[in-house]
């Protein structure tokens, strides 16, 4: 089975509040890991890291893994102007060229900061990235029962919560069939909402659900996350400096092996590097990619090394 990790990989520039933060030592525990259990991955860095810290994204091309960008600074091109396009566009032009002085290779490749929410296709964006030639892109959001059964969530006192705790105490979560009717009802309005073509899609959008792989989106191929972001079991605001309860840790290893044993063509591990790179969530990367080098059934690919996509 194609299985890729993703790293969005973006420091202080995608932290959703100041703290203090060492880019460089996150690095060296993720390529630790990465190198232990012989896993290549995606980092898909923003252009500011490209630009004061040059030497990390050579030290990451060096050891076979692919760059690809997340953006100058961060900022969503879901809320841009035209004017803003032109800029972006030209953001682009100059990261791709420092990229290629740092690697020797072009980066084809791309993930918007928070996937373009709340639209994760845009029109004017796509446009921008064919003429910059890039082959793929990530940015289809998938969300899944076991973000709300995680420790933060059920221990809130909001309706996701209560429904959460519910569904954990039942054990809901680990009857395969109700489940799977979870993950249906939670993705309905991506099946209404993120269409390509026209209105008949949305059967499209609801077969492919079914069995979600990559997929052609005009003449990129769009790559799906097909597992939930660190940051959707932990708060976003998580402090590098602090470590994670080991109940959340436990949750996010034992959620993302069991969606990697439910998928079947394509899965993908999603994470920050501010988030799995700190403290003790650097065991979620460790026993979780043991897990799936010790199955027998990953073979680690690039993004750039492309699949055969479904079309949407």
């Amino acid at each position: 089975m194609n299985t890729t990790i993703f790293f969005d990989y973006e420091s202080t520039w995608g932290m959703p509040a100041a703290m203090p933060y060492d880019l460089a030592s996150a690095t060296t525990a993720l390529l630790g890991v990465l190198g232990r259990h012989g896993a290549r991955a995606v980092f898909n860095t923003t252009g500011k890291i490209v630009e004061e810290q040059p030497e990390l994204i050579t030290r990451i091309a060096d050891a076979g893994h692919e760059i690809a960008i997340h953006g100058y600074d961060h900022t969503n091109p879901a809320h841009m102007t035209a004017a803003d396009n032109r800029q972006f566009e030209a953001d682009l032009a100059a990261v791709e060229a420092r990229i290629v002085e740092l690697t020797g290779t072009r980066p084809v490749g791309f993930r918007s900061p928070h996937l373009g929410a709340p639209r994760f296709f845009d029109a004017a964006t796509y446009d921008i990235f064919e003429r910059r030639g890039y082959a793929w892109a990530s940015n289809r959001e998938i969300r899944f029962v076991d973000e709300a059964t995680s420790p933060l969530v059920i221990g809130r006192g909001d309706v996701i919560g209560l429904v959460g705790k519910l569904i954990s105490r039942l054990g809901l979560d680990r009857v395969r069939l109700l489940r799977r009717a979870g993950f249906v009802l939670l993705n309905l309005d991506l099946v209404w909402r993120d269409r390509t073509r026209h209105s008949a899609s949305r059967v499209a959008n609801l077969v492919w659900l079914m069995r979600p792989a990559p997929f052609r989106r005009r003449q990129l191929t769009e790559i799906p996350v097909l597992s939930p972001l660190d940051v959707d079991f932990l708060s976003a605001r998580v402090d590098p400096a602090k470590p994670s309860l080991q109940s959340e840790v436990d949750h996010m290893v034992n959620s993302l092996c069991r969606l990697f044993d439910e998928a079947r063509e394509h899965f993908n591990l999603n994470f920050h590097d501010w988030t799995i790179g700190t403290s003790n969530r650097i065991e979620v990367l460790d026993r979780t990619v043991a897990y799936i080098a010790a199955s027998g059934r990953a073979r680690w690919v690039l993004a750039r090394e492309g699949s055969i996509p479904r079309h949407a």
